[in-house]
């Protein structure tokens, strides 16, 4: 075959069909060429046959998508197209859709100037594996990401058994795919809100899960402060109630005078009669049997509650809201016991540590501790 002379015979037919202002047709082929941007030929028959650009391709997409109510078509086949004037026909084509559903159709992309729309002339839908309602409400919520999410997990269409919102954080989503059970979100913040939601749920109902010493790092200081002040203040008065009873061992009243004055709340003087003391009566003999003797106006009664006061604040002062102390008296064990019991852990800040930390999906994919990532922001988690 003469190549010039296929090359005048497309471009006559192209000048008839295709545009009047035609000024070459470049040639590939002794069979193939390129008339304004669309690559033809002639047929055996005398048509001259259509090789569609990827504008056009799209265009296409676009329109089987509206017109078959599907948005997961996966791959097009266009077995043949024809130029009509200056519109392309599609005779044979179809399109399969991720769930595999085939569409057989044709199709024209009708050319006007420089805009181009396409009209789908007939259109079937078969279906080889029917979808179930979760993976139809699956698609319904993630739209063209739903194949691409699945396709991330190594599943496709078929394969979702169920879909359905989950309960308790915005965004949360339960998938079952073939048996095996996912949690997803829209995003990697929704996730984290959920992931800390559950690590405050375990710490407060199954704190036994997490390393204890970890856990002490955590306590909540001024409700540890407030507890274990009315703790001390008990156990320091009835520590006074003991004492009152017992010997000076300086010659006072009693073991609490004692402690009055080594805590500097009393002097010695306030106690008892002393040499110096302005108000010893004249008299040397009389003066003499006086000192060294307690007071008769003495009542360390007086200064019980300052006493008291000024042992639990030492108590306190010792860290952790006064926790340090409780354990250095009681150990460890007991003290984690009067925590747990009393709910003194900051659960807010011991959650937030432990997801920054191990991260949210150690939390959330209980299966293997993987985070899958969709191309769409969206993140999902294996359970069983």
């Amino acid at each position: 075959m003469d190549k010039q002379k296929v090359a005048k015979a497309i471009l006559k037919l192209a000048k008839e069909l295709v545009s009047k202002t035609v000024k070459k047709a470049s040639i590939k082929t002794a069979e193939r060429m390129t008339v304004n941007g669309v690559k033809v030929w002639i047929s055996t028959g005398g048509n001259i046959r259509a090789e569609v650009s990827e504008s056009h391709i799209e265009l296409l997409l676009d329109a089987l998508k509206v017109k078959g109510k599907l948005r997961n078509i996966k791959k097009l086949d266009i077995y043949d197209a024809k130029m009509r004037g200056q519109n392309i026909e599609f005779v044979s084509a179809d399109a399969t859709t991720a769930d595999r559903k085939i569409l057989d159709f044709t199709a024209t992309i009708i050319q006007s100037g420089s805009k181009s729309k396409v009209r789908i002339d007939s259109l079937e839908l078969e279906s080889e594996n029917e979808l179930s309602d979760g993976a139809l409400a699956f698609v319904e919520e993630f739209g063209e990401a739903a194949e691409d999410i699945l396709s991330d997990m190594d599943y496709g269409m078929c394969d979702v058994d169920d879909f359905d919102k989950s309960g308790f954080t915005p965004g949360a989503y339960d998938l079952k795919l073939d048996g095996e059970e996912y949690l997803g979100f829209k995003d990697s913040d929704d996730a984290e809100t959920e992931a800390i939601r559950q690590v405050r749920e375990d710490l407060e109902n199954a704190s036994e899960l997490f390393n204890q010493r970890w856990l002490m790092g955590f306590i909540d200081e001024s409700n540890a402060e407030s507890f274990f002040r009315g703790v001390y203040d008990d156990l320091n008065n009835g520590y006074v109630d003991d004492i009152k009873n017992e010997d000076s061992r300086s010659g006072y009243g009693s073991r609490f005078d004692d402690e009055l004055v080594d805590r500097g709340i009393v002097e010695e003087e306030d106690i008892i009669w002393t040499e110096d003391d302005p108000y010893i009566p004249d008299d040397e003999d009389e003066a003499e049997l006086l000192i060294g003797t307690v007071k008769e106006n003495w009542d360390s009664s007086d200064h019980i509650d300052e006493f008291v006061e000024q042992m639990t604040q030492d108590q306190i002062d010792e860290g952790q809201g006064g926790y340090n102390y409780y354990e250095s008296i009681f150990g460890a064990d007991n003290a984690l016991k009067i925590i747990k019991e009393y709910d003194l852990i900051d659960l807010d800040s011991a959650a937030d540590n432990a997801i920054s930390t191990d991260g949210v999906a150690h939390f959330l994919s209980s299966y293997d501790g993987i985070e899958i990532e969709g191309n769409d922001g969206s993140v999902w988690y294996r359970k069983n």
